[in-house]
C-alpha cells in the first residue's frame, strides 16, 4: 500500500518556547510507540501536514522521514491537540507501528440509507456511537465502516455492533450488543456525536479515543 509522506525535523524547543515555531507555520509533535523508549520530539510544516490529514485521516498509516533521508517512520496521528478557543492545532501525536503486527484502533461510522420508518412513522434517527474499535494490521484500517439504515423498517428496530457485516481484513472488538443506530420520536432526544476533524473545523468539544494507553510527554 502507498502511504503519504511527511517530512520532518527533530525538535529541540519544548514546552512555551514552542510557540516561537507556531508564528513561523511550523506544528510541534512527538512520536513514540513500538517499543521507543523516549519520544522523538518533532516539528513539521503546519500546511502540509493539514493536506495530508484532510485525505488520511487517522486511519491511514503515514511515513514520517527527514529530508534527503530515506529510512521512513510507519505512523498513525493518533492525538490532535485543538486550542478549544482560537479553533487552532497546537500539538500532534503520532504513533509508530509495526507494519507487521496487528494493532487496536477506533474507526468511524459512515451511515447510508434511509430509514423507511422515518418517513412512515416521523422518527428520528439517534446515532448511539461514532466509532467502531476493531484490530487489525495498520495498513487494514479502514477509512470507515459503513450502516445500513434501509434496515430499520419499524420504530423497534436497531443497529447494533453484532449486526455489521464481518471483514477478512479486520476484527470488531466493540461489544456485540452495543447499540449504534436506534429510532425515536421527534420528543425524544437525539444525541449528536462529534469527531476529531469536526473539532478542527468548528471548535466543537468532543473526546479523542486513543489506540495506546501511554500518553507521551510534549
Amino acid at each position: 500500500m502507498i502511504h503519504n509522506n511527511l517530512i520532518f525535523e527533530e525538535r529541540a524547543l519544548i514546552g512555551n518556547q514552542v510557540r516561537k515555531l507556531k508564528k513561523l507555520g511550523i506544528i510541534p509533535a512527538v512520536i513514540y510507540g513500538k517499543g521507543r523508549k523516549e519520544s522523538l520530539h518533532i516539528q513539521l510544516n503546519l500546511n502540509n501536514f493539514l493536506k495530508v490529514f484532510k485525505v488520511a485521516g487517522k486511519t491511514t498509516v503515514l511515513d514520517l522521514t527527514t529530508e534527503g533521508d530515506s529510512n521512513k517512520i510507519p505512523c498513525l496521528v493518533h492525538a490532535l491537540d485543538v486550542d478549544p478557543v482560537k479553533n487552532t492545532l497546537r500539538h500532534i501525536d503520532f504513533l509508530e507501528v509495526d507494519l507487521k503486527k496487528k494493532i487496536t484502533s477506533f474507526v468511524p461510522i459512515l451511515f447510508e440509507g434511509t430509514s423507511p420508518a422515518i418517513k412512515e412513522f416521523g422518527a428520528v434517527l439517534s446515532k448511539n456511537v461514532s466509532e467502531i474499535e476493531i484490530e487489525c494490521l495498520p495498513d487494514k484500517i479502514p477509512q470507515n465502516i459503513i450502516v445500513d439504515l434501509s434496515k430499520m423498517l419499524t420504530l423497534d428496530d436497531v443497529i447494533r455492533v453484532e449486526d455489521l457485516a464481518k471483514n477478512a481484513d479486520y476484527e470488531i472488538i466493540s461489544e456485540n450488543d452495543e447499540v449504534i443506530a436506534s429510532l425515536v420520536t421527534a420528543t425524544q432526544e437525539v444525541l449528536e456525536d462529534t469527531s476529531i476533524e469536526t473539532v478542527i473545523e468548528t471548535g466543537a468539544d468532543s473526546p479523542n479515543k486513543a489506540a495506546a494507553t501511554e500518553a507521551p510527554k510534549k
